[in-house]
């Protein structure tokens, strides 16, 4: 099912961990929510493990979608919830007080 929204997320922002910890890495360079930048569609987290098969490999992955009609520099706002990555996680954290609702785009 589609993300119907939720809190806006941003650099430093984490992600939900698999084999090892990771945050929201890149960002809008002039859109922020309580001062810091928005993280959105296509905007990558920190490398960071992932398990393939016995092992763990190091990879860094964009939110693949986010809000459809939020839209930030042109790019889906990202959101708590928002998928990361092909088959990787999602996006964990958020404002506590600024939210995009709507659809994937």
């Amino acid at each position: 099912m589609a993300n119907l929204g939720g809190a806006v997320t941003f650099r430093g922002a984490a992600d939900v961990p698999n084999c090892s910890a990771m945050v929201r890495m890149e960002h809008s360079l002039n859109v922020f929510v309580n001062s810091i930048p928005v993280s959105r569609q296509y905007d990558r987290n920190t490398p960071h493990k992932f398990p393939i098969a016995d092992t763990c490999l190091i990879h860094s992955v964009p939110i693949t979608h986010g809000a459809k009609t939020v839209k930030v520099n042109g790019r889906g706002c990202g959101r708590v919830g928002d998928n990361v990555g092909p088959n990787c996680t999602s996006v964990a954290e958020g404002s506590k007080n600024v939210f995009a609702w709507g659809e994937e785009g």
